[in-house]
């Protein structure tokens, strides 16, 4: 019972964290800030694993997060932190990060608990997820019809899109608590996880030259967007990489 009671929790903070990161995304439309405050992760983590966990880490290793944190926060932040709104974006955003963080931590005691056992938690983690759902759905039901009609209202291949994008998501939640459970901390995913940024970027590059060869005008478009501070991105993702290799050293 004490597996499937932090997997359940586990999942239902899964969903919290994102339903309090989109809320901050579309009333504020910071989406650099909330980035680099949803990062904050990468140091919260290691202090709920500790807490919770027991969790020591070597020096290198603490050393390790504060180098990707400081690289993702680099790559997001171009703009810089200290702009009108900050407060009210950061208010908003603590819950996504303490949710997201908790639930990293405690499904990785599930999993430790289980014992190899991953399809088992997974499932009740998703259990979490959907009830989580369902909750909000509840809570709020003129919205979630809304929400409803509008979905039914598109055409093909926009429910073709969101279908992909659904799957590729889910794919994603897969191979993270695949990670959590084989890593021996969950502080290591959290901090490999912060350099998403970079992949992005290197795959907006692909989908550009791709566009260009079709003769396609938004590739222009794209490759200026995601070459612009080359400088800083090129620190950013090295100062990541570099930490990444401190936690595996």
């Amino acid at each position: 019972m004490e597996i499937m009671a932090l997997a359940f929790a586990g999942g239902c903070m899964f969903l919290g964290s994102f339903f309090f990161y989109f809320r901050a995304l579309f009333r504020f439309a910071d989406a650099a800030l909330i980035h680099v405050l949803w990062n904050v992760a990468v140091l919260v983590v290691p202090l709920l694993a500790w807490g919770w966990l027991g969790e020591r880490l070597q020096p290198l290793h603490y050393f390790g997060i504060a180098l990707a944190f400081c690289g993702s926060a680099l790559f997001s932040s171009r703009g810089g932190l200290l702009r009108q709104g900050f407060l009210r974006v950061a208010g908003t955003m603590v819950w996504a990060v303490l949710l997201l963080s908790a639930s990293m931590v405690l499904q990785k005691d599930a999993y430790r608990l289980a014992s190899g056992q991953f399809i088992d938690v997974f499932l009740v983690f998703s259990l979490g997820v959907a009830t989580a759902a369902a909750v909000l759905a509840v809570l709020n039901p003129r919205a979630t019809a809304s929400r409803i009609r509008r979905f039914i209202g598109f055409k093909g291949k926009y429910i073709a899109l969101f279908v992909f994008a659904e799957s590729v998501s889910f794919a994603g939640t897969v191979f993270s608590q695949r990670a959590i459970d084989f890593s021996p901390s969950p502080s290591f995913v959290a901090a490999v996880e912060s350099s998403v940024p970079a992949f992005i970027m290197l795959q907006s590059l692909v989908i550009a030259f791709v566009l260009a060869r079709m003769g396609r005008e938004e590739a222009s478009i794209m490759f200026r967007n995601q070459i612009f501070g080359w400088r800083e991105k090129l620190i950013a993702i090295s100062t990541m990489s570099i930490g990444i290799y401190c936690l595996a050293a």
